[in-house]
């Protein structure tokens, strides 16, 4: 049985008794701010309540979820709304927020009722869902705002009791998020990854071509090549080759731009005896995400192309970029179907 402040049980209890139900205020608002419904509600019964002008049967169900940051099952159509709690002393609102059973729903920040998408998951707030699934309502071009408000105290403390779990349980997990840094690296060797790295992005290009000095095809850059290892062990091998040469008698004097700014743009061709081309841009190369959570020892193998020859006429060297990042795992949050006499009714576990 839950155990609750003194300030809370005199809250409870006050001038009608230690028994009384939820009385929730549900008021919503369209997406123009006018007012669609005002009742309360117990939500022990099913209720009609009119929503953008339609009628639609809400039932009691068997859920209540907070929202922020889930990651919904595919095809879902879902939308949040955010709660406001007023009108209530600090106390009681710090102590409704860790309350199970009725109250589990009325969180301080979001919960989920959904008055203008129907859904047919039970992703929602206490008491909401339609009647028949199929039917959507058209969505507003602005945010609804569902505010509830807890009128009087919520809940039977006898209940507390008398539970049963079932063996009915749902989770939902909000999706990871990932934090983690750059490195630009423009010199070969060896490059030992963070421990504890869930994946990496690599971006390179290869080195510019070298610029003409003659009408003969200028020499081209050299590739840029990054091996992956799980210590002595390759697991994959990605290249970006170097831009081609040059060659007199041709439009252009200048050298390509590299996709990667300086690094891997072409050698700019020769002046003498003529006009002549320019180097080509080393090949640029994207690959993300590479999930390296698995490996125990990895490392990357780097070549970093260098120019044929050094000076104008060479292109620029090539550049590695790597990217690593450590996932922050977010809650998994469930909910449990309780077996309590006079129904079932939920429990919210963080």
């Amino acid at each position: 049985m839950k155990v609750y402040s003194a300030e809370m049980q005199a809250h409870l209890s006050g001038s009608k008794g230690f028994n009384p139900r939820i009385l929730l205020l549900i008021q919503a608002r369209d997406g123009a701010g006018d007012p669609v419904d005002v009742t309360i509600w117990t939500g022990s019964e099913d209720r009609d309540f009119v929503v953008d002008g339609v009628s639609r049967t809400f039932k009691p169900v068997m859920s209540a979820l907070q929202i922020e940051n889930l990651e919904f099952t595919p095809g879902l159509t879902a939308r949040a709304h955010q709660v406001r709690m007023a009108g209530l002393p600090a106390f009681v609102e710090s102590q409704l927020r860790n309350l199970d059973l009725y109250l589990a729903g009325v969180q301080a920040y979001w919960v989920y009722l959904d008055p203008v998408v129907a859904v047919s998951d039970p992703i929602r707030f206490l008491k909401g869902v339609v009647e028949d699934p199929s039917e959507i309502l058209p969505a507003n071009s602005t945010t609804t705002q569902i505010e509830f408000r807890v009128v009087t105290s919520a809940i039977d403390l006898t209940y507390a009791a008398e539970r049963v779990w079932s063996n009915e349980t749902q989770i939902r997990r909000a999706p990871d998020h990932y934090t983690g840094s750059e490195t630009d690296i423009t010199t070969t060797g060896i490059y030992t990854l963070a421990s504890g790295l869930s994946k990496i992005s690599i971006e390179m290009v290869g080195t510019g071509g070298t610029g003409a000095n003659s009408s003969s095809q200028a020499p081209s850059g050299f590739d840029t090549i990054v091996i992956l290892k799980d210590g002595g062990a390759t697991i994959n091998t990605w290249t970006a080759v170097g831009g081609i040469g040059g060659q007199g008698l041709a439009a252009s004097n200048e050298g390509e731009i590299s996709v990667m700014g300086q690094p891997g743009t072409g050698g700019v061709g020769s002046l003498l005896g003529g006009v002549f081309q320019g180097g080509f841009a080393g090949e640029y190369v994207k690959v993300i995400p590479i999930d390296v959570s698995g490996l125990t020892a990895p490392v990357l193998d780097i070549t970093v192309g260098a120019p044929f020859y050094t000076g104008p006429y060479g292109g620029w060297d090539g550049l590695v970029r790597v990217g690593e990042y450590t996932a922050v795992a977010a809650p998994d949050k469930f909910f449990k179907h309780t077996a309590v006499a006079g129904g079932v009714r939920p429990e919210w576990k963080p």
